[in-house]
This record gives structure tokens, C-alpha cells and sequence, in this order.
């Protein structure tokens, strides 16, 4: 092989090799975005649970504030 064959070669695999590190550090990117969207919703979900339990501990409180 000549010397820009074997350079032309040393490239090619460089670059699969980086091509193939940017795949997985962009995998790796979206399922922390996935995992922060679900722990948002997650989230938001039990905030509105509590503010009604927080409703209907407070219409509890004023019907036995009433007796």
C-alpha cells in the first residue's frame, strides 16, 4: 500500500470511529431528555394530586369547623 492509501484508510476509520462515538453520545443525550420529561410529568402529576387532597382536606375542615 502506498503512504496516501494508508493515510486515506487511517482517516476512514477515524471517522467511523468518531461517526460512531457521536451515535451513542446523542443516545445517551435523548434518553436523559426522555428521563427529564418523564420526571417532569411525573411531577406535575403528583403536584395536582396534592392541590385536591389539599381541596378536600380543607372542605373536611370547614364542615367540622361548622359543627
Amino acid at each position: 500500500m502506498t503512504d496516501h492509501s494508508e493515510n486515506v484508510l487511517g482517516l476512514k476509520m477515524d471517522l467511523q470511529m468518531l461517526e460512531e462515538e457521536r451515535r451513542r453520545e446523542k443516545e445517551a443525550l435523548e434518553s436523559v431528555t426522555e428521563k427529564s420529561s418523564e420526571d417532569y410529568t411525573l411531577a406535575i402529576s403528583q403536584r395536582d394530586t396534592a392541590r385536591a387532597e389539599c381541596k378536600i382536606f380543607n372542605s373536611n375542615l370547614q364542615l367540622l369547623v361548622q359543627i
